[in-house]
C-alpha cells in the first residue's frame, strides 16, 4: 500500500497538522486557535489534541479562494490583448 492510502485514517498531532497545511505562516498557535473558534476538526483523546486527515482537508477545501470568472466571457487571448492596448501597446506589431 502507497503512503497516502496508509495515512488516509490517520490522526495527525499538532506539529503535523503544521506541516500538513503548509508551515509558515500557520503555526502551533494558528492551531490552537483554529481550535479555540472550533474552526477546524479535531479529536481530545485526553489532553492531547489530534487532527484527522479529513478534517485538515475539509479545512483546506473550505477557506480555498477560486478564481473569479471572466464577466465579459472573453477568452484569455482577449483579456491579453486588452490588457497589452491599455499598457500603451507595448509589444505589438502592426
Amino acid at each position: 500500500m502507497s503512503d497516502e492510502k496508509q495515512n488516509d485514517g490517520r490522526l495527525l498531532s499538532k506539529a503535523e497538522a503544521v506541516e500538513y497545511l503548509g508551515g509558515a505562516p500557520i503555526t502551533i498557535k494558528t492551531i490552537e486557535a483554529l481550535v479555540r473558534r472550533r474552526e477546524i476538526g479535531f479529536l481530545k483523546i485526553g489532553r492531547a489534541l489530534v487532527f484527522p486527515k479529513s478534517a485538515l482537508d475539509a479545512y483546506i477545501a473550505e477557506h480555498t479562494v477560486q478564481p473569479s470568472p471572466n464577466p465579459w466571457g472573453l477568452t484569455d487571448a482577449a483579456l491579453r490583448r486588452i490588457r497589452e492596448d491599455r499598457s500603451g501597446g507595448r509589444g505589438r506589431t502592426f
